[in-house]
């Protein structure tokens, strides 16, 4: 909490969180990322991009577990694995020239190592008298944060908003339940399920975008010849793997 709030109102704005949301915002804890896959060329080879796709949300997915890790010798992860993928494509652009611009949002709902069956926070300094706890921990129910912004909470928000009460926070609550739920629910068990969806956004934009590009017949490769994706590698081991 910020250094201008009393002892008494930091007090109050905790125990709504630890009593009446319950941490809700760590269970599950999304970390959401919006990057751009880049290609040279209008996808044909559907292998070659589901694999381009598959390495680029594993390699968003370890930027999120290795940034989240204690203030520790050595430093503890807070993540395992997801427990759920939630990836769309949110816009593809083919640009002058024929190159392509994927836009994708990347949500990924973790379980915390550190959180407890009743959702109290085991890292918190309240209870080991020391703070472990990543920045981003720090951060979250940052009062006077907006929207979008680092620390943002909507029910610590609506706590100490214009309309603050009781009616006020039960509603941001729910919207917090809701949508969280919402994403879970539309996620996908696994990666390989997750990058397969995008797959499918991104061949049946382009399709709708370049038809013709998309269309164009395709010269059969031999599972013993060098992949068409260009990597260098035999067919068969590659995208016919």
């Amino acid at each position: 909490m910020t250094k201008e709030l009393g002892q008494e109102e930091r007090q109050r704005l905790s125990d709504i969180c630890v009593n009446r949301c319950k941490g809700r915002c760590c269970s599950p804890w999304w970390g959401v990322i919006y990057y751009t896959l880049k290609r040279p060329n209008i996808v044909q080879n559907r292998a070659s991009l589901k694999k381009e796709i598959t390495s680029s949300i594993n390699k968003r997915l370890d930027r999120i577990r290795s940034g989240y890790v204690t203030k520790e010798t050595p430093p503890r992860n807070l993540f395992d694995k997801p427990d759920k993928f939630n990836v769309n494509v949110e816009n593809v652009r083919i640009n002058q020239g024929g190159s392509v611009d994927i836009e994708i949002r990347a949500m990924f709902a973790f379980s915390c190592l550190y959180l407890s069956e009743d959702n109290t926070c085991l890292l918190h300094p309240t209870i080991l008298e020391r703070d472990i706890r990543p920045h981003h921990c720090e951060d979250l129910g940052t009062p006077g944060a907006k929207q979008g912004e680092k620390g943002f909470c909507r029910i610590i928000d609506a706590a100490i908003g214009d309309d603050a009460g009781d009616a006020a926070i039960d509603k941001a609550i729910e919207l917090e339940i809701s949508s969280s739920d919402e994403f879970y629910l539309d996620g996908k068990d696994t990666l390989d399920e997750a990058a397969e969806l995008v797959t499918e956004q991104v061949m049946e934009r382009v399709l709708k975008l370049a038809p013709d590009e998309v269309a164009a017949p395709s010269t059969k490769v031999g599972r013993n010849e060098p992949c068409s994706c260009g990597s260098g590698k035999k067919f068969k081991k590659c995208c016919g793997a």
